[in-house]
């Protein structure tokens, strides 16, 4: 292997910068210092020395480089390239075959960020992307490279491609040629373009001959008649693990068949996964995704020794190889489904083997592993670790139930504040660490009561140090004791209460129903469904709940519900035709009833509170309290959780997505589209639909909104229900004329209309304030 060149032992200075910007008034005759940069990358190579870095600016340099200086061990030559400096020759013409960086008989060498050639066009063709070539060198790490292709030649040794996109046009994306030795090839995007209708021009996309100690490792790589990769000759003691196999539209022509593998006639198509029989001794292919995208008729997943195999399972069943390779539908952007709406998250997800060779910490972006909530994890390690190049982080958080437990109560402290809170004020309320809430919580869901406020005045709960939103959560007059349900997304383990309104003060309290984090159970929306009344004798008797009394609610089983499994369930409960003052519990079946309530009543008022709360052997308990009396009670399922749902929870905002009462701009789509809705009511018997979808954020489900009426004529309720379904018989929220009420609604949006419908349910028209809080999403 070659030597250290030798210059002088340490280097003058650490870093030396190269700018040919104008501004930079760059010189390859200066010193290469920050405010003296070389113009030229070539230069900075020729006279960089052991532990130097090379700083490029962002930029093109119309050059072709060639590094022949070597740095030392534990004290390389290193490029970093600034915002994807661009280096190319002046070539007008595609040129993916030529070198446009070449590293020749050096050692210790790392290059990072550079885009080696110059995209013209789009990625079908007029590609000016050049080739990367590391030819008899020892110690050389590419990362980060954009290129037409790299290859790895001559006697080089140590040698590794890593977090970078190599795109070869007609010819491998990475070549390791005769004779080098342990090339690592890890956590790329790779793919083949052909310039013509063929398939399979290339002998592979990634390709290695007579190279032992080849390391293919978590990688993406495009594929539709290729060799993915083909370990030829003598490459014994190679290593396939972790890589997805992407189906590919990259060629020009139409999808066809690959139409070949046995029987063919065509002897250079072998496996996508091809290994010769001077390959076999040492050589461990596993921890493969295979995208049933790949191929058509003809097409093989393996070639071992020359045998080809259609299957991971006959493959591993005749090897011993690929025990853990599947295949699925799915896409690592989960943009795949398996029939019926789902996304496909079984075969490459959390299942990659960590302590594969060549494995690195983060993906191509520089993300970390990211436990997906979807999925059990079965890869080794910590289990979460997901193949192929990227690692799929879009994932929102899952539900556990927990509670009710009293995390805040004004009136005695608890939780960090002794007194009513005066008007204007805000208090932040920790969360995270609280009892069973873990510290990496992403939401809570709380039941927050104001209690006997001398003011007429609202309460927002809002992100901690995030900015104050224009929404609100609860209203009220002063003396009226009143409870919402609030789900807030938690920031630095806190969330955030303000009381605004005309001067005064309210006591307050919080309940903890539930939080979202990275574990616990999925979320299924449903259709408005009424599962209890008391008036009709619906699931319960037919008389009014008795102050004192409880009646459990059989839910398991019960409108669409599974049987067994649900761990809690959300429904908008209704109380009327109380004949006293007093209040309503729901709690898990059969656990001691808490010191918390859920809605909270006057004589003959109708009032509605979205529940959410533990299921306990498939039943929930409803409790009466207050003076001596009765009240009838009415339940609407909005959803359940459990481990079977395909939804996760993307807190957020608040958002005020609409104020009918002002000109405002709504999203009318997921592309940012907005539309003009001017001021106008909800008139008597109207419906308003409304997109509740966040911009790019696709088949939302589910959303979670706080819904205010205010200014309303007349008495009367209002209905949330997905848009385009049959109005259902139940109700949100319930009115007096005049009062301004406001209740969480967990609306089904059914993913792809993503819209939900709200009808004034009275002979008055009506204002109405809709906050966004979150969304469920596959």
């Amino acid at each position: 292997m070659p030597g250290i060149s030798q210059v002088g032992a340490a280097a003058a200075t650490t870093n030396l910068y190269v700018d040919n910007a104008a501004a930079a008034h760059c010189s390859d005759s200066g010193s290469g210092a920050q405010a003296a940069p070389f113009c030229t990358v070539q230069h900075a190579a020729d006279v960089a020395q052991p532990g130097q870095t090379v700083n490029i600016a962002a930029g093109r340099y119309p050059e072709q480089v060639k590094i022949t200086r070597s740095g030392g061990a534990g004290a390389p030559i290193t490029f970093v390239g600034t915002g994807s400096p661009v280096i190319a020759s002046d070539r007008q013409a595609p040129y993916s075959g030529t070198a446009g960086l070449a590293i020749q008989g050096a050692s210790h060498i790392s290059v990072q960020g550079l885009a080696v050639g110059f995209v013209r066009g789009q990625e079908t063709k007029g590609y000016a992307l050049q080739k990367v070539t590391v030819d008899s060198s020892e110690d050389v790490t590419l990362t980060q490279l954009t290129s037409g292709g790299v290859a790895f030649t001559g006697q080089s040794q140590d040698v590794t491609l890593a977090r970078s996109r190599s795109t070869g046009t007609d010819d491998p994306a990475v070549t390791v040629g005769k004779g080098v030795r342990h090339a690592v090839v890890t956590t790329n995007e790779l793919a083949v373009l052909a310039t013509g209708n063929a398939f399979g021009v290339a002998p592979g996309i990634v390709w290695a001959q007579d190279a032992p100690g080849t390391v293919v490792v978590s990688n993406t790589i495009s594929v539709r008649c290729d060799i993915a990769v083909r370990l030829d000759g003598a490459s014994s003691g190679s290593s396939v693990k972790n890589n997805v196999l992407m189906g590919s539209e990259l060629r020009e022509g139409p999808p066809m068949d690959c139409g070949r593998g046995p029987g063919s006639g065509d002897p250079s198509y072998l496996g996508a996964v091809t290994v010769s029989g001077g390959s076999v001794d040492r050589t461990a292919v596993d921890y493969n995704f295979f995208d049933s995208f790949l191929g058509g008729s003809g097409f093989q997943s393996y070639d071992w020794a020359g045998v080809q195999y259609p299957s991971a399972d006959q493959f591993a069943k005749a090897t011993g190889q690929g025990t853990h390779d599947t295949s699925g539908s799915g896409r690592p952007d989960g943009s795949g489904d398996i029939g019926d709406g789902k996304p496909f998250y079984g075969g490459w997800s959390d299942s990659a083997d960590e302590t594969a060779e060549g494995e690195l910490p983060v993906d191509l972006y520089g993300n970390a592993a990211v436990d997906n909530a979807l999925v059990p994890n079965t890869g080794t390690g910590s289990g979460f670790r997901d193949r192929g190049a990227v690692e799929y982080v879009d994932l929102g958080s899952v539900y556990t139930p927990d509670g009710p437990t009293r995390l805040l109560d004004t009136r005695s402290g608890l939780g960090g504040t002794h007194g009513p809170v005066a008007s204007g004020r805000t208090i932040d309320l920790q969360v995270a660490g609280v009892g069973d809430i873990p510290p990496t919580v992403t939401a809570v869901t709380l039941n927050v009561t104001a209690v006997d406020p001398t003011n007429t005045g609202f309460l927002t709960v809002f992100p901690y140090g995030k900015a104050r939103p224009t929404a609100s959560n609860l209203n009220w007059t002063p003396g009226r004791t009143i409870p919402n349900l609030v789900t807030v997304p938690v920031v630095d383990g806190k969330v955030s209460l303000y009381v605004g309104g005309t001067p005064g003060q309210t006591s307050l309290i919080a309940d903890l129903a539930g939080y979202y984090s990275a574990r616990g159970s999925l979320y299924t929306p449903t259709d408005p469904t009424r599962v209890m009344d008391t008036r009709t004798g619906l699931a319960a008797p037919k008389q009014p709940l008795a102050t004192g009394t409880t009646t459990d609610l059989q839910i398991a089983g019960v409108g669409g519900i599974p049987k067994t499994g649900v761990t809690a369930v959300t429904l908008n409960v209704t109380v009327t035709n109380p004949t006293g003052a007093g209040f309503l519990t729901v709690f898990p079946y059969g656990k001691d009833r808490p010191t918390a309530s859920n809605l909270n009543w006057t004589a003959g008022r109708t009032i509605a509170n979205l529940v959410t709360v533990p299921v306990v052997d498939g039943k929930v308990s409803f409790y009466a309290g207050g003076s001596p009396g009765a009240v009838d009670v009415l339940a609407d399922l909005a959803g359940y959780y459990d481990a079977t749902g395909y939804q996760t929870y993307y807190p957020g905002g608040p958002d005020r997505i609409m104020d009918t009462r002002r000109d405002l701009n709504v999203l009318v789509d997921t592309y940012g589209t907005t539309a003009l809705r001017k001021a106008a009511v909800i008139p008597a018997g109207g419906t308003l639909t409304l997109f509740v979808a966040p911009a790019h954020l696709y088949q939302a489900v589910a959303a979670t909104l706080n819904v205010t009426v205010t200014e309303p004529a007349a008495a009367g309720f209002l209905t949330v229900y997905r848009a385009g379904a049959s109005r259902p018989t139940t109700s949100n929220l319930n009115w007096s004329a005049g009062e301004t009420i406001a209740n969480q609604v967990v609306a089904n949006t059914d993913g792809w209309a993503q819209s939900v419908s709200f009808y004034n349910g009275s002979s008055g028209s009506i204002h109405l304030v809709v906050d966004r809080f979150g969304i469920e999403r596959p």
